[in-house]
């Protein structure tokens, strides 16, 4: 990784939400995933959190995936991204068209695609469900 001056001037933490069950396990490994519970014997279908190889897994799966990706790190579920410019830190502007483009509704029938473009990029709007609460309550009142 290239620095400058011995430190970036910025910083990003992502934290990978539930990474291990995202990773589908094939058909051997479910085998060997098998749990016996008072209920009955069961499969995980993905990588479960309590084995103990698991954090290797998705260590390497992580780092296979961002290779690529300069000025990241990865430490499991965590990926840090660094940078020295605020523009070189900020996103893709194609990757945030939609947003930018994104025109307050106008009529009643435009509330159910705004409310969809909104919750789409949920984890951009914190509180969105309050937010939200008055026009989700208009559109479901309309004829």
């Amino acid at each position: 990784m290239e620095e400058c001056g011995g430190r970036y001037r910025y910083f990003t933490k992502l934290d990978i939400s539930m990474q291990y069950y995202t990773f589908e396990l094939d058909e051997e490994s479910k085998e060997l995933c098998t749990i016996a519970t008072p209920f009955g014997h069961y499969r995980y279908n993905c990588l479960p959190i309590g084995i103990k190889q698991s954090p290797d897994i998705a260590q390497q799966i992580m780092e296979d995936l961002l290779r690529d990706c300069p000025d990241v790190e990865v430490y499991i579920n965590d990926i840090g991204i660094f940078s020295n410019s605020w523009e070189e830190h900020k996103p893709w502007k194609k990757k945030i068209d939609a947003l930018l483009a994104l025109k307050r509704p106008t009529s009643i029938a435009e509330l159910p695609s705004f409310i969809g473009a909104v919750t789409f990029h949920c984890d951009m709007f914190p509180r969105r469900s309050h937010l939200l609460a008055p026009l989700t309550a208009q559109a479901a009142n309309a004829p």
